[in-house]
């Protein structure tokens, strides 16, 4: 009969060091294949008029920090555009969002102003 009083797990380990026999395969490494490839994002066959295709798909309005970053300035420069009216925005939620179009429109009146001077 078992009795688990009488056995220690140091003990188990020695008889098991004993019984170990290296050319069994079960006491092998085991060699591990590398791991598959990540699945490709399922995409639909767009064609090649698709405009809103993954691979063409543009923000069309950025937060202020986004805007900052675009034109290499700080967020206060861009919130004194927003409010001096030389930039404008609109409100999503609670963020104000500014359109693309109207940073390349600020930044060509900008260019066009520095030209003439």
């Amino acid at each position: 009969m078992y009795s688990p009083s009488h056995t220690h797990a140091h003990d188990d380990d020695f008889l098991f060091e004993q019984q170990r026999d290296p050319s069994d395969p079960r006491f092998r490494p085991v060699e591990y294949a590398a791991p598959p490839p990540p699945p490709s994002p399922v995409t639909s066959p767009a064609s090649k008029d698709d405009s809103l295709s993954a691979a063409t798909l543009q923000p069309i309005a950025v937060d202020i920090k986004r805007a900052a970053e675009m034109l290499c300035t700080s967020r206060w420069q861009i919130r004194q555009l927003l409010y001096s009216g030389k930039l404008s925005a609109f409100k999503l939620g609670k963020k104000y969002l500014i359109r693309i179009s109207d940073l390349q429109a600020f930044v060509d009146e900008q260019a066009r102003q520095a030209r003439q001077e």
